[in-house]
């Protein structure tokens, strides 16, 4: 990228009192140099500024993207889970729990009974 940083004017005159003379040729030299140094550099620092975009988040099991709450997955995460899907699972959680202990109640229930069976057969 050429960019030539003196005014037409200028350019002009120059060309006018002829090129020939090499003050002349080390000014628009130099100024162009100095110019394209000027903006690689300003270009350099602007894409060093880069600002980073964060996709919006969707949950990872029913993969809605809004929620007034968002929980991670596990700690340390990129995975992100709603708070629909969060009190579903805490639910079925609890539910699982209680069926499980239910079983176990109901089997000793079962297993007393048939004692007691067995005691009045006897």
């Amino acid at each position: 990228m050429v960019v030539s940083p003196l005014s037409y004017q200028q350019t002009m005159m120059m060309r006018k009192e002829g090129l020939n003379s090499e003050l002349n040729l080390l000014i628009i030299v130099g100024y162009n140099a100095l110019l394209q140094e000027v903006v690689k550099q300003l270009l350099s620092t602007e894409q060093k500024d880069v600002k980073f975009v964060f996709n919006p988040f969707s949950c990872v099991q029913c993969k809605t993207d809004f929620t007034p709450v968002w929980k991670r997955d596990k700690p340390g995460s990129k995975n992100v889970i709603c708070e629909k899907c969060i009190t579903s699972n805490q639910k079925r959680l609890l539910k699982s729990e209680h069926t499980a202990k239910l079983k176990t109640v109901f089997a000793k229930a079962l297993q007393k009974e048939q004692e007691i069976g067995e005691c009045v057969t006897e």
